[in-house]
């Protein structure tokens, strides 16, 4: 016996927490900005997918040209945007873990600035030609998707997982 016991050994990375090497120890600064960027690249990419198929269902329904009526558009073009949004500022809000999503401020950072931002970018690249509608009633649709979001967030508690578990 050398007096060396392999359970007691401890990862100098996060002061005996048996993290694995090279990983941020938990509440670090560099952490914090990696789980907002990987939050920001899942509700990105749902954004885009999402947007993609809701301007192919707005085509296929309008012929190339804008629906009709209100409620038409209402149920082709804004409820799908608000469906949109609301996945991916749940997805964006469920990939931002613990100690992180334990702060309100970053955690709604982490869950809507993607939506949120996508739909100010629309906004400003497409002001030229918009009405009132065509500006507002997006808008709307994203915050009312985003709101819903962070209800089912916050009323569902995130179960946690062991570790080495990807999230």
């Amino acid at each position: 016996m050398s007096g060396f016991s392999s359970h007691h050994q401890q990862w100098p990375y996060d002061g005996g927490q048996h993290q694995a090497p090279g990983r941020q120890p938990a509440g670090s600064p560099v952490g914090a900005v990696l789980y907002l960027l990987r939050s920001w690249a899942v509700a990105l990419v749902l954004s885009l997918v999402g947007r993609y198929l809701t301007g192919l269902l707005e085509d296929a329904v309008s012929d190339g040209g804008r629906p009709g009526s209100v409620g038409m558009r209402i149920v082709v073009v804004y409820a799908p945007l608000a469906v949109v949004s609301l996945a991916a500022a749940l997805a964006a809000a469920r990939m931002h873990p613990e100690p992180y999503r334990s702060s309100p401020g970053q955690h709604l950072l982490a869950a809507l600035a993607v939506p949120l931002g996508y739909q100010l970018w629309d906004i400003g690249a497409h002001w030229a030609g918009r009405g009132v509608e065509e500006i507002a009633a997006p808008a709307a649709a994203v915050a009312i998707g985003c709101m819903f979001a962070v209800y089912v967030d916050l009323a569902e508690p995130v179960q946690e997982r062991g570790p080495g578990h990807w999230r």
